[in-house]
């Protein structure tokens, strides 16, 4: 079986082609990083008030155990505020917390305030979401998950993990695209190394084929991805640091309605093993799809056109195609915002589940069976052809 795995993984992932995947992945990480480096880079008129490197080091020395609680938004009304990414951030929430025009605005029965306006807003978003068309049992089951956020919010640097989070989606969704496309080989009709000669010479050859090739699919994806995810933090790590790890992720503007109580290391834990979710999902349904065909063409077209219906749903945005279909699949699964942001909710015997876990039970288990078929499959045809 070893020798079977090793030759197997040989043929289709060789070292040019990794190297090739390696060097894709690294340019991403490296471009995506400095173009987000350059939106750190303040202007005035023709004249740059801080690079972004002067940006980021006043934004960590200035955001050092701050808690936006009363006294430091009441603060801010009389200060007079650097346009630095610390108080960009801190100006983001506060206007779409409260609303502003200018400081002015805070008086000290407003700052005090602050969390009991962060949850009318909430309780407001839902009833006015007319889609979900929520019950009050869940509005009343959002809110309480909203109340336990920490309180007050730590606003310390975390540049590098809002970065990190942000870039997460596209790339994680490039690794699924790639390892799509060097997986399709493993079924398809194209085996230069004479594998199933091999298996052939093997006790119970059809089997153990099978096996291997269902365990090689895994192994180079999960390869593919683990490798693209590491050089991602090692490029963010060296351009924004790895400070402010345990910030709840409220701190960022983007997630300040969020109902998850989490911090932006468990937020990265969470989009990996959705991504990792979506990445097994699309190797079964390649090695279906190719099983069934056992063409490297056909089952590359089918791919492709699966690819491209995905992009469709994305395109039309309905909240039934994504809530009972999209939802379960590639694109949507690593849109990470919105499972932070939609509070989309799953019923099932009047028990309640967030998108994230639904998504992951559900899809685990559309990719067992999609294996399981795979598996079964080419085995099928195996006999069959040497009947």
């Amino acid at each position: 079986m070893k020798s079977l795995i090793r030759a197997e993984r040989k043929r289709v992932l060789n070292r040019n082609i990794f190297i090739l995947i390696i060097a894709i992945i690294t340019l991403f990480s490296v471009i995506s990083g400095l173009m987000g480096l350059n939106a750190y880079k303040v202007d005035y008129g023709n004249k740059i008030l801080y690079t972004a490197k002067e940006n980021l080091r006043r934004s960590k020395k200035e955001s050092k155990y701050t808690f936006l609680d009363k006294e430091f938004i009441s603060s801010l009304k009389d200060k007079n505020i650097d346009n630095i990414q610390f108080y960009k951030n801190i100006d983001k929430i506060l206007v779409k917390n409260y609303d502003l025009i200018s400081y002015s605005e805070l008086t000290e029965s407003r700052a005090k305030d602050f969390y009991n306006k962060r949850l009318i807003n909430i309780k407001k978003n839902l009833e006015g979401d007319t889609e979900k068309d929520y019950s009050k049992k869940d509005i009343k089951y959002l809110l309480q998950k909203a109340n336990k956020t920490k309180k007050p919010i730590q606003m310390d640097y975390a540049e590098g993990w809002k970065n990190i989070n942000r870039d997460l989606g596209t790339l994680i969704l490039l690794l699924i695209i790639i390892s799509s496309i060097v997986i399709l080989q493993i079924f398809g009709k194209i085996d230069k190394f004479n594998m199933d000669e091999l298996s052939r010479a093997t006790r119970k050859g059809n089997m153990e084929l099978s096996i291997a090739k269902v365990i090689v699919a895994i192994k180079i994806s999960l390869i593919i991805y683990f490798t693209g995810i590491l050089i991602l933090l090692i490029v963010n790590g060296i351009i924004y640091g790895f400070e402010g790890f345990s910030m709840p992720i409220q701190s960022n503007p983007t997630y300040l309605y969020s109902v998850f109580k989490i911090n932006y290391l468990q937020q990265f834990l969470i989009n990996i093993s959705l991504g990792l979710v979506a990445l097994l999902f699309l190797v079964g349904f390649v090695l279906f799809v190719t099983a069934v065909t056992k063409n490297l063409l056909t089952g590359g077209v089918i791919t492709v056109f699966f690819w491209a219906l995905l992009f469709v749903f994305e395109m039309l945005k309905d909240y039934e195609i994504n809530h009972y279909f999209a939802n379960f699949l590639p694109i949507k699964m690593t849109d990470f915002t919105m499972h932070y942001n939609a509070n989309d909710i799953y019923k099932v015997f009047d028990n309640r589940y967030n998108s994230i876990i639904w998504t992951i039970m559900v899809t685990i288990l559309i990719s067992i069976i999609l294996f399981i078929l795979s598996y079964l499959i080419y085995v099928f045809r195996q006999k069959k052809e040497r009947t």
